[in-house]
């Protein structure tokens, strides 16, 4: 056996385990910050560390009020400006494209669109 044919089983044989651990409601599998792999822990041991993350008053602070209809507002309504914006710019090169073929043909000039 070659030793690529022996990496790729060793790769389905690990697939196979991970989809196993996976169904374990008290192990959570994540990607590592950095470089390639995988990190396998235990679920109260991963949730007790994400809630002391966001428990830290240094890093976060309570709002009062949900921003995210507002800010959703403003996106909507700077994406209809851009999209006007965006259509007239189309047009006006439309316009451009239109009146220098048609100003070639006039003229007489061999490189005309018919």
């Amino acid at each position: 056996m070659s030793l690529h044919t022996v990496q790729r089983l060793q790769t389905s044989k690990k697939l196979r385990v991970l989809k196993e651990i996976r169904k374990n409601k008290n192990i959570v599998i994540l990607k590592p910050d950095k470089g390639n792999g995988v990190v396998v822990l235990d679920r109260s041991d991963y949730d007790q560390g994400i809630l002391k993350i966001i428990n830290d008053t240094s890093k976060f602070r309570p709002i009062k009020e949900d921003p995210t209809l507002s800010r959703e507002g403003r996106l909507q309504r700077l994406l209809r400006k851009l999209k006007k914006v965006r259509m007239y710019l189309l047009y006006q090169i439309v316009m451009l494209y239109v009146s220098f073929f048609t100003k070639l043909k006039y003229k007489g000039e061999k490189n005309t669109l018919r």
